[in-house]
């Protein structure tokens, strides 16, 4: 029905495909056309700019994209439109090109037809009139020809373009390769780098292929050729670029550090480059690392210790060592020691074991191996084995310059590990004996040490007493240490000191030193005396000059300086031989026996010397010094004055100590020369019970040499104390023994002839002979001291009871004097004969004095104190005489209560003297011989408290209102200023003698806080007194002070029992170095050790390093 209509479609569809055939030639010429120019352009891009890959794979991918759009546009889209594929033009496009190609004849009659056919497919009701317009429009169009639309010679302007271009393409292919064909072969394979050609070409002088050893270096080595010679070339791999070192003129190299891998490397020269290289990597037989486990013997006490990849070690004797090898890449391994070749244990995979105990010095090497690369690593070291070392030991000996029996060592020992023993060895033989036992050890006395068994290098301490050993004079001590080792490889080893020989002097000597001791002393008293005189000389030349002028001028400013420097120099000069004093004395004791009468004597004596200067004499220097700074004129004429009266106490001191010292000096000669005589004796008795037939005759006759000198040097002692006695001031009257002398002397010559005849059996007659004279003579000597001491007591106590006697009288003529002349009025004319009177109690006191001088040079039981109340009396009156001439009633009468109040306190002090002097009599008389201990001249707690107990009754009976009963505080009719003042007066003198006896004990160490608080207490009481204020609280203050002296002197009692049972036998001295701080320095040397202890880890030759460097400082 519509068969016109269909053929016209077919129509339009055959237009359709010629048109897309026409799309296609255009389209396929315009890709040859883009491809060709495209190409053009990318190859001579790429021949001149050497792109690098980057910019070649935008090309590359840039060229792709471009021709795949131009294809898919223009090919592929119209091949498809042919193909009834996709979307195509419809029929109603295709009527539209027809209808303007043929406008004239068809213009929109296709289209109308077209749409005629729409509208029926719509409106089949009117299908009739429309199928009709159809069928007759597509007759009109049927004999139409639709292609005639469609032109394909309109293609042919494109084939020029694409021919020439395609020409050109083709032509360059095969005529310029290096332009088109390497050009786009580089963007082809844009990935790979393509460096311009350069003008040299590189040769690698290494053999190929390129193989390095694994984790060792590789140097590459370059050599270029062509025209041009590069300035340098870079090396880049694992991105960084070095520079290669040139070697030559055209040769470069560049060294791999550890190549561990292969390397793919590039090498380039600015814009040149070339590559890639490969390094390759081939495996070498490795020793990754190895450990040395050391296991030192267990005495050394060091821990275990592992040396990682050190093998140069120092090790001691005996230690085992284990080595563990880490390898890589091995095969096989060897421990080379010596001539030996060693296979080790393999323990795992790569890892070897070798065991070994280091008895001596060795060196050793470990090779490795294996199949690839044959012999690897190879090590060799050393092993220093160390022996265990002999301990060493240095001794530093002191002995204090006083303290002569106490020797203190202090020693040093060392060792590699530690000790097991540290001893002490001595020996005692008589120096006159000949040493036939030798160095051996049997014949020492062992004393073990104390000391610390671990500490390598520690510091020991030693105190040997000599009294300790029983060591007399004439024997010789020899000693020495000994230290002891660890060692548990070759034994213990032993190390010595060198030994020490210490000889005490025979009896003779030690007596000689003592005497030439006694002459030193002697004369420096004698020199401080004559310096003392001419110091009160120049001090009455200065008052003199003062006297004549109104002021101080500076001439008498410098004289006064230099008599106190003088003094000063005098007092230093002094304290030496004081020194020197003590110190002889303590250095006799320990030396040798000494009679405990001469001992005490000699303590008693020192103490005098300690007392001689006094402390007002030494707070002296300062007060003249702060006058002088103030220019006080009368301030320093008094202190002159007070300078004077203490240069003449000085003086009277010293011609005291001196004297007593002589005295002394006799009494022990007498001694010695006694001792000597009795073994002397003992030692003639031992040689006549040796000499008998048979006997020695050479050596009995030498011994008996000896025993005739040794007397005649008793002899001559004798004699220098006879002569000595005859200078005393009053020598002792001793009976002439010289017969004895004789008699013993020529019996002892006669037993020298008689063994020079070699008559033994009368030379032993004669020797016991002589024995008997020697105790006839010894018992005279000793009934000469005896009568000595108890005579000479007895003529003392004698004296010193008259010279108690006047001085009583003389006080209560003082007293009475001073009554008159507080009633008397200075013009009264009886009051010259007042003054007369006191001239002659001074005169009285004068003579008084004289004889307390002669008596107190003679008997040291008189103490100081008194010739101190003496000079005090002698000053006080003296002013009390010029006071009252001078019409200066109150003052005057202020000295003359002073004087009362010394020649009270110098009555108290002689009466306790001299009974001090009647028990020594006594205890003499009943063969005692020993000093009294009870106050020995110092003043007691006893005769404190009876003072003070009757102090106490007379203020409480002042206080009630009674007058003090006569003898207690004055005479009967005394004004109450008068007994306030005695009463003061008596006060004080209790206090002053307490204090002399704190002064004492505070001297031996004690402590004497409430002696001083009681003291205190007693001057409130003198102020109470002075002031008429005795009221209730000073009684209660008495109560204490008389309390406080009960407990001290029960106190003091028994402290006193204590001593006499434990007795005197021996005396111990403060030591400069003694047991507890022998303690300290260990604790502190302790101490010191922790701080300098070695880490662990420390190589013995490090350790040893540390520990010379602190015995450098130490020392």
């Amino acid at each position: 029905m519509l068969s016109v209509y269909n053929e016209l479609l077919q129509k339009l569809d055959k237009f359709i495909r010629k048109y897309y055939t026409d799309l296609l030639i255009k389209g396929l010429l315009w890709f040859v056309s883009g491809f060709s120019a495209v190409f053009l352009v990318l190859v001579l891009l790429e021949y001149f700019g050497y792109f690098n890959t980057l910019t070649r794979a935008l090309l590359f991918f840039g060229f792709l994209l471009f021709n795949a759009i131009i294809l898919i546009l223009f090919v592929v889209r119209p091949i498809a439109g042919i193909l009834k594929l996709g979307k195509r033009i419809s029929p109603g496009d295709a009527a539209k090109i027809i209808g303007k190609h043929f406008k004239n004849e068809v213009d929109d009659k296709i289209t109308n037809t077209l749409q005629l056919k729409s509208y029926l497919d719509d409106n089949p009701s009117k299908a009739e009139l429309l199928i009709a317009g159809i069928e007759q429009k597509s007759r009109n169009l049927k004999e139409l020809p639709f292609g005639m639309a469609i032109d394909f010679r309109l293609n042919m302007k494109y084939v020029p373009y694409a021919a020439v271009l395609a020409l050109i393409v083709a032509s360059g292919w095969f005529l310029f390769p290096y332009i088109f064909k390497e050009s786009a072969g580089r963007i082809i394979r844009y990935e790979q780098t393509f460096e311009r050609p350069a003008p040299f070409q590189l040769i690698l002088k290494n053999e190929q292929p390129l193989r390095a050893i694994k984790n060792e270096r590789f140097k590459l080595q370059i050599k270029t050729e062509g025209n041009v010679i590069p300035s340098h070339l870079d090396i880049a791999f694992r991105s960084t670029v070095q520079r290669m070192a040139q070697s030559g003129r055209n040769e470069f190299e560049y060294e791999f550090r550890s190549v561990n891998e292969p390397i793919q490397f590039f090498i380039s020269s600015g814009d040149f480059n070339f590559g890639p290289y490969l390094l390759d990597v081939k495996s070498k037989a490795v020793i990754k690392n190895f450990t040395i486990v050391a296991e030192y013997p267990d005495y050394t006490g060091i821990p275990a210790e592992n040396f990682i990849n050190i093998g140069d070690i120092e090790v001691p004797e005996g230690t085992n060592l284990k080595w563990e090898i880490f390898t890589e890449d091995t095969d096989d391994i060897y421990f080379l020691r010596g001539d030996e070749k060693i296979t080790p244990d393999k323990v795992r995979s790569n890892v070897y074991e070798y065991k070994i105990i280091a008895l001596e010095d060795f060196r050793y090497g470990i090779v490795t191996e294996n199949a690839e690369s044959g012999t690897g690593d190879s090590l060799g070291y050393f092993v220093n084995t160390q022996p265990d070392m002999f301990p060493t030991i240095s001794i530093q000996e002191f002995q204090d310059s006083v303290m002569i029996s106490h020797l203190f060592f202090e020693g040093l020992i060392r060792d590699d590990y530690g000790f097991t023993d540290l001893s002490f060895f001595y020996r005692v033989f008589d120096t006159r004996q000949d040493n036939k036992n030798g160095d051996d050890i049997e014949n020492f006395v062992r004393k073990q040490l104390g000391f610390e068994k671990n500490n390598l290098n520690q510091v020991f301490y030693h105190h040997l007493n000599l009294n300790t050993i029983a060591l007399q004079p004439g024997q010789t001590v020899e000693y020495f240490f000994q230290v002891t080792d660890n060692d548990r490889i070759n034994g213990p080893k032993s190390s010595r000191s060198r030994i020490y020989t210490l000889s005490i002097p025979t009896h003779e000597q030690l007596i000689a030193e003592s005497l030439e001791g006694d002459e030193q002393i002697m004369s420096g008293l004698g020199q401080s005396r004559e310096e003392i005189n001419n110091i009160q000389r120049e001090i009455d030349q200065l008052r003199r000059s003062m006297l004549e002028s109104d002021r101080i001028t500076w001439e008498q400013q410098e004289s006064l300086r230099q008599l106190l420097d003088k003094q000063k120099q005098a007092q230093e000069t002094y304290e030496q031989l004081k020194e020197f004093t003590e110190s002889k004395s303590i250095k006799e004791q320990q030396l040798r026996e000494q009679d405990e009468n001469i001992l005490k004597k000699q303590e008693q004596l020192q103490k005098l010397f300690e007392e001689v200067l006094t402390d007002e004499m030494k707070q002296l220097y300062d007060q003249i010094q702060e006058e002088l700074e103030k220019l006080n004129r009368e301030g320093v004429f008094e202190m002159l004055d007070r300078f004077q009266f203490e240069m003449q106490d000085l003086e009277r001191r010293l011609d005291r100590a001196l004297e007593l010292f002589k005295q002394l000096q006799v009494e022990r000669m007498l001694t010695e020369s006694i001792d000597a005589l009795e073994r002397l004796k003992d030692r003639q008795d031992e040689l006549s019970e040796n000499n008998i037939p048979g006997s020695d005759l050479d050596s009995i006759k030498e011994e008996q040499e000896d025993i005739n000198q040794n007397f005649e040097n008793i002899e001559s002692l004798f004699e220098d104390m006879m002569q000595k006695n005859q200078e005393l001031v009053r020598p002792n009257d001793f009976e002439d023994t010289s017969s004895l002398w004789e008699e013993v002397k020529g019996l002892m010559d006669e037993i020298l002839n008689q063994l020079n005849r070699g008559d033994q059996s009368a030379s032993q007659q004669g020797q016991n002979e002589s024995s008997q004279r020697m105790d006839d003579l010894n018992q005279r000597l000793q009934n000469m001291l005896s009568q000595m001491q108890q005579q000479n007591l007895a003529e003392d106590i004698r004296s010193l009871r008259e010279i108690l006697d006047n001085l009583i009288k003389t006080s209560f003529a003082q007293e009475e004097l001073l009554l008159n002349v507080r009633e008397i009025n200075v013009r009264d004319p009886k009051y010259v004969n007042l003054i007369q009177e006191q001239r002659k109690i001074s005169n009285d006191l004068t003579m008084i004095q004289d004889s307390l001088n002669a008596l107190a040079k003679r008997q040291i039981q008189i103490q100081s104190y008194v010739t101190r109340e003496i000079a005090e009396i002698n000053m006080n009156i003296d002013q009390a005489i010029d006071h009252l001439i001078n019409r200066r009633k109150h003052t005057g009468s202020s000295r003359q209560q002073f004087v009362m109040t010394h020649v009270n306190n110098l009555a108290l002090l002689l009466n306790e003297s001299m009974q001090n002097m009647q028990m020594q009599m006594q205890m003499q008389a009943e063969g005692g011989g020993d000093d009294p201990q009870p106050g020995e001249g110092m003043p007691s707690f006893k005769d404190l408290r009876q003072m003070q107990e009757q102090m106490n009754q007379m203020l409480d009976q002042l206080r009630e209102g009674h007058q003090p009963m006569p003898g207690e505080s004055g005479q009967e009719g005394m004004s109450m200023s008068e007994q306030l003042a005695r009463m003061a007066a008596e006060q004080e003198a209790i206090r002053n003698r307490l204090n002399e006896l704190a002064n004492q004990l505070r001297s031996d160490g004690e402590n004497t806080r409430e002696l001083d608080q009681t003291m205190r207490e007693m001057e409130r009481t003198e102020l109470d007194i002075v002031t008429n204020n005795v009221s209730r609280q000073t009684q209660l203050r008495q109560q204490r002070i008389l309390t406080r002296l009960l407990e001290h002197e029960r106190a003091h009692m028994e402290r006193e029992q204590e001593q006499r049972r434990v007795g005197e036998t021996a005396k111990s001295w403060d030591l400069s170095n003694p047991e507890d701080f022998f303690e300290y320095n260990r604790i502190k040397n302790r101490s010191i050790e922790m701080l300098r202890s070695l880490p662990p880890g420390f190589k013995p030759h490090y350790r040893s390093l540390v520990e010379s460097y602190f015995l450098n400082v130490e020392q």
